[in-house]
């Protein structure tokens, strides 16, 4: 089964759990003890015949979204207890496919703790990172939460020169995508019609509230992408891409 597939199962298998206010990281689908698979095994059974998926698919959806579950919980707790944030990183550097990482920092510590931390790991100089949180490159010289940097954001650590001009361009791209962002949620908001989704017979298609949102963004995000790439500007359509598969998510 294809990415797509799989992302469409999960998708539909969120949203009736949402629907019915089922907790998978509570009893009885998690105890002490671990995972009950009977109670798993049950309630796959029961959506597999609901949403008229296959029951090894569903099965592995519920399973998927409990272990989320219970590592954002874990996470969570993590940052209460002791103040240390787990951050999502996305690597991108050249010539190298796209790496999604987890660090664990305090939130506390400089921009540059962090650039070196994702330095070791990817083996790029310090000099040579750029990272975006926001729309807005990590200053060195500033803490993680002056920046506002959040506990469970995505951070996306870009290999770049290190003229101003590159800095700048970098800074431009960010803020672009934001912007895209923040006037599609506006266009996608419950009240205003001025965006619908429609199948290819043109009839309305509806999705959770929610997940129109998501979607519509990740649609402004992709033609962005779509028209920098014939403009033959690829490291601009990679990041809209990037950002565009990560809404849709």
């Amino acid at each position: 089964m294809n990415e797509l597939k799989v992302d469409n199962i999960i998708i539909q298998v969120r949203d009736k759990l949402q629907k019915d206010g089922i907790k998978l990281w509570l009893s009885p689908y998690y105890l002490p003890t671990g995972p009950s698979t009977c109670e798993l095994e049950r309630l796959a059974r029961e959506y597999s015949s609901d949403l008229n998926i296959q029951y090894d698919c569903c099965y592995a959806a519920v399973s998927e979204l409990q272990s989320i579950a219970l590592e954002k919980l874990k996470q969570r707790d993590l940052y209460r207890a002791s103040g240390i944030a787990t951050l999502k990183m996305k690597i991108l550097v050249q010539n190298v496919p796209p790496k999604l990482i987890s660090r664990q920092i305090c939130l506390k510590e400089m921009g540059q703790h962090l650039k070196r931390m994702v330095s070791e790991t990817t083996n790029v100089p310090e000099e040579s990172l750029k990272l975006i949180a926001n729309g807005k490159v990590i200053e060195d010289s500033k803490s993680l939460f002056e920046q506002g940097v959040q506990n469970g954001q995505q951070i996306l650590a870009l290999t770049l020169n290190q003229s101003l001009t590159d800095l700048r361009e970098t800074e431009s791209r960010c803020q672009e995508i934001e912007n895209v962002k923040a006037d599609t949620q506006l266009l996608a908001s419950d009240d205003n019609d001025y965006m619908e989704l429609e199948d290819q017979a043109g009839n309305p298609v509806r999705i959770p509230a929610h997940e129109r949102k998501a979607l519509m963004v990740a649609l402004a995000l992709h033609e962005k992408g779509k028209s920098a790439l014939k403009r033959e500007d690829y490291s601009r359509a990679l990041v809209f891409f990037l950002d565009a598969d990560k809404e849709f998510r």
